[in-house]
């Protein structure tokens, strides 16, 4: 369950970096239905797993000077 759990989760993040934000509507399925995780805790997991992918993609940003 583990590695099908990482798989969704390399396929949510591959979307997210595609098509921008939105990532918490797919990702809180994946932690409630697949990790089984508690709904409280999934959407709360989720907040954090977009912000730290808008992180990461803001870094190539940064360092091509593109953020003020």
């Amino acid at each position: 369950m583990l590695m099908l759990t990482v798989v969704l989760a390399v396929v949510v993040g591959i979307t997210l970096g595609l098509l921008g934000g939105g990532g918490s509507i797919l990702m809180v399925p994946l932690l409630v239905y697949v990790a089984g995780m508690d709904t409280k805790e999934a959407i709360a997991a989720s907040l954090v797993v977009v912000g730290v992918t808008s992180a990461v993609g803001v870094l190539g940003h940064a360092r091509a000077g593109r953020v003020r």
